[in-house]
């Protein structure tokens, strides 16, 4: 029994050798039985499929003929029957099941017999990829994707050994776990050997990314594609964005499966990075962000549903925001987030435009809420973000967290992000030495700002590069950068690290020449700390900069004028004019009002509205301190001269400066509600000093300040002409000895003989009054515009028709000339009356 079994399968597979009959019913036989040699229910089924196809008739007589033609030549060249025999009878059977036509299923047997024929390797494999195109229109897949095409037509061709698949006006599909993306409307060739699909004209969107495909798509011309990788990349697509770019674009586009699969979180793929595309052009214009108010020009660049401006280091994007169809505000970054909540940049160049400069910061993060359409701008805490903004229209440097900008307001407020944090806003002209000797000398021979004046000079150039300063003073360009890093945190220079360029700035030519001396800088500083309101806000209708929270700020430290202004707030205007209200201290002098406007040029303070001048002289005991004059000048205008307007810094002693220059009369008043129940009012009784000039404020002596002017003592006296000055009890007034004719008293109604002074403890006379004959001696007369009172050494009064002769001493006196009366207290003290009387009670 074994020696005939052995006998039976060796004259079988001898029989196998040479071939299967041409008869078609025997063929069919023979390969049934032939493939039934290996157990494989799946191929047996594929078997029966074929064979009730056979037996139907369904295959043309040069079909059949080339079937069994294929079919010996895989036996004699020894093909296996699995897989080999297997993936061509599914594939034919495939053929069929998908209603290929019999042109396509003549074609892809005619490439098939021929590829037999002349590659055995690349037929093999052209099975089973035939196969999925004739089920499923796939042309290739692994275990991470497939591509496949839908629509159109196609067809197999073997040209010079190599298979061919070519495919038009189809839809070319590339699937991962459950993502995909699809070329629309394409024409292409996919080598099998190679695995490289080349294609012609087609189009692409961004469905996936829940975006219009009709609004968002790109076109492109010819290509190639590495089946084996999951992307799509072409150098030259043409990108159509309607309502955001004026025109198509030429860019480079990139599009790429996603590995990931679904989940009951995850949806769909809308927040994918990809389809990506990046515009050629820097100089595209975009106007798509909600109104005139936002354009935009650079590049543009899309991740997914995400939208970036792009830009290289020498062309970069630019966000322009408008106010009242004016530019205000401009950004400018190599690189722009803009998704439809907001647009931001990590590191972005600001700059705000006033009508006379610029406020400008080189490196800070920025924001643009388009639902609030309000602009943040924050600056960092680390490397170039550190510096501070430049603001050339005020000249001052900012230091400040963050700039805001709703754009409906006409308004940009500058503020910290802490309410007690301390905002800085300091004049361009600014330096202390302190600042200069502590920059960080390191293990350097030498100070940096020295050394990169000397480049400078030396090169006669402001701009230069990074690499070439390092090669000039003979170091490394890593070398230099935490030094550089340092110079630009201080504002001494702009750092740009993509172009590599440093550009100096003023302020370090300015550094080096104040620490030798050589020019003129000045200390005007101002510090905010205010919670519940910006630090300050840069007006958009006039470009003034409203300060808040401003204790006190220096002019001049040398001549000592200081500044605490009213509500703590400073308008700063155009190169350092300054608008405030509040208290000037110059030297011994303080100025109090609501109009003080500084001139930056001139070095001076102008106000056309002091309501009070106030003095302060040192004590006689202790020179040490300094005594206020109680009684203050009111109703000023004119000029405080702080110093030379070239010697701010104070380097040359000027010892005339700080000096005052009043400009119409001023008045002393002396209305205080202590000085006698305020029976002095200002609106008739005052000393109305004439122009005056004050130099010399911080060291004048009392015999040398007088106040020429008027005194006008409200009817008790004459107007008459004379000077002010510093009296003993510290207020402003005079003493004035009695003029040859004296003084008409009340308009005529009394004579006075009296040497007069006037303090703050009132108006007062010695000597002698005359009134209806009474005549008052008195040491102590205290005048009044209602009366005057007076202790009396003596009063008399001589016999007449009207009043009989009346002699007393040391009584107490009160006219009221208004009234036509006088009353004598006899203080307790016998009265002489007739020469035969005496009384002791009032008369």
């Amino acid at each position: 029994m074994m020696f005939l079994a052995s006998l039976l399968f060796t004259s079988l597979a001898d029989a196998q050798t040479k071939g299967f009959s041409r008869d078609r019913a025997v063929f069919i036989k023979e390969l049934g039985e032939y493939l039934a040699t290996v157990n494989n229910d799946k191929l047996n089924k594929e078997y029966e499929n074929l064979l009730e196809l056979w037996n139907a008739s369904d295959f043309s007589e040069e079909q059949e003929d080339l079937i069994m033609r294929m079919c010996t030549r895989m036996q004699l060249d020894r093909l296996k029957v699995d897989p080999d025999f297997h993936e061509l009878v599914r594939t034919i059977v495939a053929s069929r099941d998908s209603s290929v036509s019999r042109d396509k299923f003549d074609n892809w047997s005619k490439v098939a017999y021929g590829l037999l024929k002349s590659n055995q390797e690349l037929f093999k494999e052209f099975l089973p990829m035939s196969g999925d195109v004739f089920r499923e229109h796939v042309f290739y897949r692994d275990d991470s994707k497939l591509w496949e095409f839908t629509g159109g037509d196609f067809k197999f061709i073997l040209k010079k050994g190599q298979v061919l698949l070519e495919v038009k006006k189809a839809d070319l599909i590339c699937k991962g776990p459950d993502d995909k993306f699809t070329l629309r409307g394409t024409n292409g060739t996919y080598d099998l050997a190679t695995k490289r699909w080349e294609g012609d004209k087609g189009r692409t969107d961004w469905e996936r990314s829940k975006m219009s495909t009709t609004e968002l798509f790109v076109e492109f011309g010819q290509y190639e594609i590495d089946a084996t990788k999951g992307e799509f990349e072409h150098d030259s697509a043409l990108v159509t964005y309607k309502g955001v770019l004026e025109e198509k674009v030429y860019g480079h586009y990139k599009d790429k499966i996603s590995s990931a699969k679904l989940s009951s979180e995850r949806k769909d793929f809308s927040d994918s990075e990809f389809p990506q595309f990046e515009s050629y052009r820097n100089k595209l214009k975009i106007s798509a962000f909600g109104d005139e108010q936002v354009k935009y020009t650079g590049g543009l660049s899309l991740a997914g549903n995400k939208m970036k401006g792009t830009g290289s280091a020498d062309e970069r994007a630019e966000f322009q925001f408008y106010n009242e169809d004016k530019l205000t505000v401009r950004v400018v970054s190599s690189n722009f987030k803009i998704t439809p909540e907001k647009i931001t940049s990590n590191s972005a160049q600001v700059t705000i435009l006033t009508d006379s400069g610029e406020i400008y910061h080189p490196t800070v993060k920025f924001s643009f809420l388009r639902d609030k359409r309000e602009i943040t701008v924050t600056r960092g805490d680390k490397g170039l973000e550190q510096a501070p903004f430049y603001d050339t229209d005020h000249n001052l440097e900012i230091w400040v967290d963050q700039i805001k900008w709703k754009l409906e307001e006409p308004k940009i407020e500058f503020d910290m992000l802490l309410n007690d944090a301390k905002a800085r806003f300091q004049s361009k002209n600014f330096y202390r030495e302190f600042n200069y000797e502590r920059l960080t000398r390191g293990m350097m021979s030498y100070h940096p700002i020295t050394k990169m004046y000397q480049h400078c000079i030396r090169m006669r150039a402001d701009t230069f590069t990074l690499t070439d300063y390092a090669f000039a003073i003979g170091s490394k360009r890593e070398n230099l950068l935490p030094q550089m890093f340092m110079l630009a945190d201080e504002g001494f220079i702009y750092l740009d690290l993509e172009t590599n360029k440093i550009k100096v700035k003023e302020k370090l030519f300015n550094y080096y020449r104040n620490h030798f001396k050589l020019a003129d800088y000045d200390v005007i500083r101002f510090i905010s700390v205010i919670g519940g309101r910006p630090n300050a806000t840069l007006n958009l209708i006039n470009y003034d900069l409203q300060l808040e929270g401003v204790r006190l700020f220096h002019f001049s430290d040398s001549q000592n004028v200081v500044v605490i202004p009213h509500e703590q707030q400073v308008t700063v205007k155009n190169n350092r004019r300054l608008t405030f209200g509040g208290r000037v201290t110059a030297g011994r002098f303080d100025f109090y009002g609501q109009d003080f406007d500084f001139r930056y040029e001139g070095f001076d303070i102008n106000s056309n509205n002091i309501d009070s001048m106030k003095l302060f002289f040192p004590d006689t005991i202790d020179q040490r301190y300094l005594i206020p004059i109680k009684t203050v000048l009111r109703d000023l205008s004119g000029t405080l001269y702080i110093d030379k307007p070239h010697n701010k810094s104070g380097i040359k002693d000027f010892p005339e400066y700080p000096k005052f220059v009043s400009r119409s009369p001023a008045v002393i008043s002396y209305d205080k509600k202590g000085i006698h129940n305020g029976a002095y009012k200002k609106d008739i009784f005052r000393f109305e000093v004439d122009p005056f000039e004050i130099d010399s404020m911080d060291n004048f002596t009392i015999a040398g300040l007088t106040f020429p002017g008027t005194f006008v003592s409200g009817g008790i006296l004459p107007e008459f002409k004379y000077e002010a000055r510093i009296m003993k009890d510290y207020s402003l007034g005079f003493t004035r000895k009695n003029p040859p004719s004296g003084y008409p008293m009340y308009g005529g109604k009394g004579h006075g003989e009296i040497d007069i002074s006037m303090s703050e403890e009132g108006f007062q006379a010695k000597g002698e009054i005359t009134y209806e004959g009474a005549v008052i001696e008195s040491q102590d007369i205290i005048m009044m515009p209602d009366s005057t009172n007076a202790i009396a050494e003596s009063y008399k009064i001589e016999k007449s028709e009207k009043y009989p002769r009346v002699e007393a001493r040391d009584v107490l006196t009160h006219w009221m000339p208004k009234v036509d009366s006088m009353y004598v207290n006899t203080n307790g003290h016998e009265v002489d009356i007739f020469s035969d009387g005496r009384y002791s009670q009032e008369i």
